[in-house]
């Protein structure tokens, strides 16, 4: 009977292990940042270098910062490329399975999700192009997401 019991434990481990993702969001839904197609950026922030739109990245509750974002230019004609960086702290980079942007503006909205560094589990990286007229001018919201999937702990059995 033990050996039955084990076995059918063994072969519920392994059936997970193919479950879908279950994504939870790990971080607050106001983390974003502005981009300024057409158009200079205000005055940037202390803690960013000339020219790159940064970010704190926050818990859900109780507001700790969790890690940092930044696009690199903050502004910029329509045509041109922005790497957007994203780097979780080393407390949290070993929950986060994936991280995405939601680009958000006059011309609608659209996902991305970005690549992990494989040399810095914490890095996550993207470059976009923003599309456009030369002539355009808007600001889009870029929010960012950091997940979690929930059926990881039961896939690898920890």
């Amino acid at each position: 009977m033990r050996e039955t019991l084990f076995i059918g434990l063994v072969f519920l481990v392994a059936c997970n292990s193919d479950a879908d993702p279950e994504w939870i969001q790990f971080n607050a839904e106001g983390d974003s940042l502005s981009v300024y197609v057409g158009q200079e950026a205000p005055t940037g922030d202390a803690n960013c270098e000339e020219g790159v739109a940064c970010a704190d990245l926050h818990s859900i509750v109780e507001g700790l910062i969790i890690g940092t974002a930044s696009v690199d230019p903050s502004s910029a004609d329509a045509g041109t490329e922005h790497h957007f960086v994203v780097v979780v702290a080393d407390e949290w980079e070993g929950l986060i399975d994936r991280v995405s942007v939601e680009v958000a503006g006059e011309r609608g909205e659209q996902s991305f999700n970005l690549v992990r560094d494989r040399a810095n589990l914490g890095a996550w990286g993207l470059t976009l192009e923003s599309a456009g007229r030369l002539s355009e001018q808007r600001i889009d919201i870029w929010t960012i997401r950091l997940w979690e999937d929930l059926n990881e702990d039961v896939a690898t059995g920890t």
